[in-house]
């Protein structure tokens, strides 16, 4: 609506849990290291559960690509686009690097990150507003 306060940009990605973590420990490419931030690299490597380390992954993975993808006309770095949990387990997505600068041109408000996982499969959808004063 030409009225609406914000605009909104919203994007989704799903990912195989077992086909991130299997990448990587078959060294076909380290995508922990590729994707990750230090902080999210440290946890990743304190989980000693497979079935855990793959929907860790696969869910970050989801993340990641559902930011990558809401920024589109741009090729932010996955590492940029940070995924940590709250004291209550709710997923929180925050921007380093590029993705800061670009957000803060761009007048964007905290972004909304959900994430879900069943079974083989991690998802997530990421949010992101900004107001009509920044168009």
């Amino acid at each position: 609506r030409s009225d609406s306060p914000e605009t909104k940009v919203f994007c989704a990605d799903f990912s195989p849990c077992f086909l991130c973590l299997r990448l990587t420990l078959f060294g076909l490419i380290d995508l922990v290291k590729q994707i990750s931030t230090p902080e999210e690299i440290k946890k990743f490597e304190v989980i000693q559960v497979q079935r855990r380390r793959e929907t860790f992954l696969a869910s970050r993975w989801a993340a990641k690509e559902a930011a990558f993808k809401a920024f589109s006309q741009w090729r932010i770095p996955f590492p940029d686009f940070k995924v940590e949990s709250k004291a209550n387990g709710q997923p929180e997505l925050t921007f380093e690097g590029m993705a800061l600068e670009l957000s803060k041109e761009l007048g964007l408000s905290k972004p909304f990150l959900s994430i879900s996982h069943d079974g083989d499969y991690a998802t997530a959808t990421v949010l992101l507003t900004r107001s009509q004063s920044t168009l």
